[in-house]
């Protein structure tokens, strides 16, 4: 996603502008990420050392992946971090937003606000620094003059580095505060710069979110817990009810990588308690709360059975609330102690017998429960790969849940959406498994994949109406703001104010983003979409670059025929479920 959605376009943006060149870098990211995609070790089918050396990898990747990110957006805003460096006395902080979606957005912003505190000397020589003075309590962020409403989530106190190609780093302390602010609309892969102000400028966002000791609401949804600890949540829209959201379900599991294999007892807490409110308002509002579960420490009786000795797992929850979403976050944290398990967070849509929908790589599908031939031994299992979302479809109404980066859910007949958050389990491959008769691989013991230490998990929660085409675009755009929400960090060293920026924006109901990035060939620069729908749609780019040449180009790049231009908008056909790809300079 970082590749995708935040390096390749502010890169190739960054080279439309007369930039560097940044294929190479955005190629040797690619390639250390390709690297842990070999089919065992992708999907957790591999032994300790493997999964070990994709973890370095994986991070390695991102490390990448975010320094393209950084230096193609100060080329993007206009800052030359060496010119800057030499001139430390015309430094003026601001914070750079970034809006990571093909289609303008405003709206809940959060912000990492770094105010300088003092200024720390490294190296030979360096002394003791004097104690920093305190910083004013209050502080105003503003928008090409005008105040944005604002909501400080916390603050902490750290050290940021500013880096330049020609110069030693500069170290300060500064007080970093996440803070929330109502943005004015951002263009699609765009940029928007706030200035700080140390006076306090008060203003009011379009829309707000209100919250009492155990709810929340906003004008689209309200989340309470009741007096029995239930979570409850309703959908002013849509007229959904769900009267008990969330469960956590833990099942023993004597299989191996390959293969879950169920030993009873199933467990389930669904009760939460300690409920309290962390944030209030007015663009954000959050219920703490946590759930314990008796977890078997790990299984008995030759695998047969869970053991008598249990570990009480306490899992704290967030349930989150912005202004203006139609939404509701859920983050799970906790502390796996247990062997030989299965843990998963159960969401509830109060949508018996719906039809099941899944996010892939290419757009949705639909999906059933498979069936095995009857002179088949092994059992298919009840779950199923999950990419960003699975939705269930009643029909007139609808349940989408949306995942930060778990990879497997369950869809039950009840309407329960189950997405699992820790396998534990202890052997690369087991032969003695009735779900699956012989090895699936060599039997080597994976202690690390018991999975022991901390759990940490995202989804959401979207109601929505009937599945037609205004609500499949809205599924997706849903999509990015759950996991590409605007986000903006400070940049210390500005000189004067950056540039507000307007990148590549997509038209269309169910035109789905893809890519934007450089060609392979270094020619031209690739825009890809595709159509969720069953059916055709039509659409368009708008570049906020001049355009001399369009070529419709097949998925390798290679060009099909020229596309007639209007003006900065490139019209866009695509028939049911096709993936477009255009070349353009």
């Amino acid at each position: 996603r970082t590749l995708l959605r935040d390096a390749e376009p502010w890169a190739a943006l960054a080279a439309c502008r007369g930039a560097r060149d940044r294929r190479d870098l955005l190629r040797a990211a690619w390639a250390t990420l390709l690297r842990c995609h070999p089919h065992d070790t992708l999907c957790g089918c591999s032994i300790d050392e493997v999964a070990r050396a994709m973890d370095v990898r994986l991070e390695d990747a991102l490390s990448q992946a975010l320094g393209v990110r950084e230096d193609a957006l100060a080329d993007l805003v206009g800052h030359d971090a060496a010119t800057a460096r030499s001139r430390p006395s015309e430094w003026t902080p601001c914070v750079i937003v970034r809006n990571r979606a093909a289609r303008a957005r405003g709206g809940v912003a959060l912000l990492d606000v770094a105010r300088p505190m003092a200024h720390v000397r490294v190296g030979p020589g360096s002394g003791r620094e004097p104690a920093p003075a305190p910083l004013p309590a209050e502080f105003s962020l503003r928008h090409r003059g005008s105040s944005v409403a604002m909501q400080v989530l916390d603050r902490s106190v750290r050290h940021d580095r500013v880096e330049s190609p020609l110069d030693y780093p500069d170290d300060a302390l500064v007080e970093s505060a996440r803070v929330l602010v109502w943005m004015p609309p951002v263009g699609g892969y765009g940029t928007s710069t706030l200035s700080m102000h140390g006076d306090v400028s008060a203003t009011d966002a379009p829309a707000s979110v209100r919250a009492g000791g155990q709810w929340m609401e906003n004008d689209w949804l309200r989340v309470e817990v009741d007096a029995e600890g239930a979570v409850r949540l309703s959908s002013a829209s849509t007229g959904i009810v769900v009267t008990s959201l969330l469960a956590i379900e833990d099942v023993g599991d004597g299989g191996d990588l390959y293969t879950h294999s169920a030993r009873a007892p199933l467990l389930r807490a669904e009760r939460v308690r300690e409920v309290r409110l962390t944030h209030s308002g007015p663009l954000r509002a959050e219920l703490g709360a946590r759930i314990g579960i008796e977890v078997p420490v790990a299984l008995a009786d030759g695998r047969h059975a869970r053991a008598a000795d249990t570990r009480t797992m306490w899992i704290n929850l967030a349930l989150t609330l912005d202004a203006g979403d139609p939404f509701v976050r859920i983050c799970v944290s906790g502390i796996n102690e247990c062997r030989d398990h299965r843990l998963r967070l159960v969401m509830r849509t109060g949508l018996p017998g719906a039809a099941t929908i899944a996010d892939a790589a290419f757009g949705p599908v639909h999906r059933t429960t498979i069936t095995a031939p009857p002179d088949t031994a092994e059992t298919p299992p009840a779950t199923a790969p999950l990419a960003r979302y699975v939705t269930r479809d009643a029909g007139n109404r609808g349940v989408t849940v949306y995942s930060d980066g778990l990879a497997e859910y369950e869809s039950a007949e009840n309407g329960d959406v189950a997405i699992t958050l820790v396998r534990a389990v202890g052997e690369l491959s087991r032969s003695d498994l009735p779900e699956r008769p012989g090895h699936a691989g060599w039997p080597t013991p994976t202690p690390g994949a018991q999975c022991l230490g901390p759990v940490e998990a995202c989804v959401a929660v979207f109601p929505h109406g009937a599945r037609d085409v205004d609500t499949i675009d809205r599924i997706e755009r849903t999509a990015d703001d759950v996991l590409l929400p605007l986000i903006g960090l400070t940049l210390r060293s500005a000189v004067g104010t950056p540039r507000d920026t307007v990148g590549v924006e997509l038209e269309g109901r169910g035109l789905a983003f893809l890519a934007y990035t450089p060609s392979q060939n270094g020619e031209w620069m690739v825009l890809r979409c595709v159509n969720v729908c069953d059916r055709s749609v039509s659409g368009a780019w708008r570049c906020g670059f001049p355009l001399r040449e369009v070529m419709r180009a097949r998925l390798d790049e290679t060009p099909l025929a020229p596309v007639d231009l209007d003006g900065a908008r490139v019209p866009v056909e695509a028939a049911a479920r096709e993936i477009v790809t255009l070349l353009v300079r």
